[in-house]
């Protein structure tokens, strides 16, 4: 890491990384002033800190809240020794984050967006902070939209009820552009499966006239609602910040789940002994987290791409996808039949999510998307050598 201290057009001191400015060349600490205000929840008192650079985001806590409790992660050991404002971590309530470290789980983890910028992605937090990062955005993007359909979601609360598996082996239909050709296989072989879909997948799951047994849906977002079709009337599975405009159009049985990191779910869940999900960040693994908790043996996975070797993003017939020419920022990750293909830092963050939760399920978990991003600790299993 390379370190640079300069002097801002103001006269403070402002600073580079790897030669990348985290802080305005001009008016440094208004700079950080203006993201703080913004990102900070004034009613938490218990912060962790990704970087300390000169220590500006911290002298920010440190004046705005009374009896704030604030943990720092160093980007590196020279941050520490050459580079931070020895004063302000040294105070009583500034103490340095260590792994084994219990932190409240209202504490709020700040990111500010240079730091990760100017990081190397070698860094060994890069991909962690990384994932964090993505759903905070996220989060700030959609909160009122799911803070609505939650209000509205809970006056259709229903304990669960028949949850239960007919067979062994389950399957999880997502719309990645390989279920076109791969759930043709499954369909031969529906008998042997409890089949679930994604909701943007459901036009395929009809199409091949698939029988499922539930439907996933967890958008904030009004789109999805295009999702629902009058074709289907089994069940809906769908989180409790889901758009409840989709909620309340399907006409069949729908059943409200709740999830791990929102506040408002939690407390419900707390109150009235229902199970929280994790859900980490997508429809798709929402539905791994539900599958999982069915103690099922075998999970087998269509059109689980995370990734896209053509111009297409989604399956032909889903209600997703768009052309790959019109994103930017594309990343390259290997495909499980040894190719490089093009994937989005959101559904690498996705995989990784699935590496973590598929080295630790007790369920064998199959891939079928030959062109798919590699999951850790997956089989890639290719159907279409077998149909063929």
């Amino acid at each position: 890491m390379k370190w640079t201290k300069e002097v801002a057009k103001n006269g403070e001191y402002t600073l580079k990384l790897n030669d990348k400015y985290i802080y305005s060349k001009y008016n440094p600490k208004k700079d950080v002033e203006i993201f703080m205000s913004k990102e900070v929840d004034l009613s938490k008192n218990k912060f962790i800190m990704f970087g300390v650079g000169l220590g500006y985001h911290i002298e920010y806590l440190l004046n705005e809240i009374e009896q704030v409790e604030i943990q720092y992660i160093l980007i590196d050991e020279q941050e520490l020794n050459d580079v931070v404002n020895q004063e302000i971590v040294h105070r009583d309530n500034v103490k340095l984050f260590h792994n084994d470290n219990y932190f409240s789980k209202d504490a709020q983890f700040i990111i500010p967006q240079p730091f990760i910028s100017a990081i190397e992605h070698t860094h060994p937090l890069y991909e962690f902070i990384e994932d964090i990062k993505i759903r905070q955005v996220s989060y700030e993007r959609f909160k009122g939209q799911m803070v609505a359909n939650f209000n509205e979601n809970i006056k259709l609360y229903k304990p669960l009820v028949n949850e239960h598996r007919e067979h062994k082996k389950a399957a999880l239909i997502s719309s990645g552009p390989s279920a076109t050709d791969t759930v043709k296989w499954l369909k031969k072989h529906e008998d042997e499966f409890d089949i679930y879909c994604v909701g943007s997948a459901l036009p395929i799951a009809l199409a091949n006239q698939i029988n499922v047994k539930a439907v996933f849906i967890s958008d904030a977002q009004a789109e999805i609602q295009r999702q629902i079709t009058y074709d289907y009337t089994g069940l809906l599975i769908f989180l409790s910040t889901a758009n409840y405009g989709a909620v309340l159009k399907h006409q069949g049985d729908k059943q409200i789940i709740f999830q791990r990191g929102f506040d408002l779910a939690e407390n419900f869940a707390e109150k009235n002994g229902a199970y929280l999900y994790e859900t980490g960040g997508s429809v798709a693994t929402t539905a791994f987290s539900y599958i999982e908790k069915l103690q099922y043996a075998e999970l087998y996975l269509f059109g689980q791409d995370l990734s896209f070797s053509m111009d297409e993003t989604h399956a032909k017939t889903s209600t997703s996808g768009k052309s790959v020419q019109d994103i930017r920022n594309l990343v390259e990750v290997v495909a499980n039949d040894g190719s490089i293909v093009k994937s989005t830092p959101n559904l690498v963050a996705y995989k990784r999510w699935f590496d973590v939760a598929c080295k630790n399920t007790t369920m064998t978990v199959f891939n079928t998307a030959y062109k798919g991003a590699q999951i850790n600790h997956v089989i890639f299993l290719d159907v279409l050598m077998e149909a063929n």
